[in-house]
This record gives structure tokens, sequence and C-alpha cells, in this order.
């Protein structure tokens, strides 16, 4: 009786669980579109206009939830800012809201990041921005300390600062691009 209680507990979290298989750049590119001037991860407080500061949804948390939107993350991607701060995946934890083991960001302490997550369920390396690359770029903390998102050939949505479809604007440190 036993087994079948862990079994259907276990088939319950599977069927709750976003599936990774078959992204959508198109979701994935809706979604960043929709909220790239949001203050809040749900959209309530006022839209901010290009240009400014977003401390309450910062951008590597705005990236992830747009990955998690296209199907590439299996979270929600209006889930708590908690299941995006301690991930678990592949028998590591990571944390989304910062972009990676190299974020210069004191904040992030070089715990693996939405980059290492991307890296660790294929993601390429790639030289230019197109609909669906995540970019790593210099920020305002140093080497690696801010992420933005590419909405459409060599452009890209961002939080802090609100920036929509406009070119890289910074060093750029890695470019990854989704699985096909």
């Amino acid at each position: 009786m036993a087994v079948i209680a862990v079994l259907a507990l276990a088939a319950l979290s599977l069927a709750s669980a976003r599936p990774l298989v078959n992204g959508s750049i198109p979701d994935l590119v809706k979604f960043a579109d929709a909220n790239w001037n949001c203050q809040d991860v749900l959209c309530k407080l006022p839209r901010v206009h290009a240009g400014t500061y977003q401390p309450n949804y910062a951008c590597a948390e705005f990236v992830s939830r747009t990955a998690a939107a296209g199907g590439y993350i299996p979270l929600d991607p209006l889930a708590a800012q908690a299941n995006y701060g301690a991930f678990h995946a592949g028998g590591k934890v990571y944390n989304l809201l910062c972009c990676g083991s190299k974020d210069a960001n004191p904040s992030c302490h070089g715990e693996p990041g939405l980059a290492d997550y991307l890296v660790s369920v294929g993601w390429k390396a790639t030289s230019s921005v197109k609909a669906g690359t995540a970019c790593f770029v210099e920020g305002s903390d140093g080497y690696f300390s801010h992420a933005q998102v590419g909405v459409a050939d060599g452009l890209i949505d961002a939080h802090n600062s609100a920036r929509y479809h406009v070119a890289i604007y910074e060093t750029v440190d890695l470019l990854l691009d989704p699985p096909n």
C-alpha cells in the first residue's frame, strides 16, 4: 500500500511539472515583450519607462522567467521568487536570480546560476544575438553581472534598466542559444 502511495505521489508531482521538451522561442519572446517594463513579477505595479531601474525584478530573474515562459526551464514563469532562487535540477541547486558562477555581483557569491543551468541542459555558446539568445554582459557590478534576452536578430529586452528591442549596450561576456 505504501509503495502505491509513493508512486501516486511521484506521478502527481511529475504531472504538475512543466515539461522541458519542445521549447518555444515565440513564447519566450512574447513573455519578454510583455514584461520588459514590469516592476514586479505579476506586473501589478505601474509599468516603468525605458531606462528605469527595477529593483524588485532584476535582470537574471527576468531572463529566467522568460526562458520558463518559453518552456526552457520547468517552472511556472509567475512562480514565487523562492522557486527561482533555489532551483533543483540534475542533483544541483541553481540560483536563477543570479547570472551564474562567474557573476561578479557580490550577492551571488559565485554560486551556480542561470548560465550554468542553461549550459547543463544543452544551450550552446553563439556569437550573435537572435530571438531566444540568453545574453550575459558586463554590468554595473562587473564581469558577467547582467543578463538580457534576445528578441530578434541583434535586439534584446532587459531589466535593470528596462529596455525594449535595443542593441546590446554593454560588453558581451557570453551568448547562449537554446537547444534546437
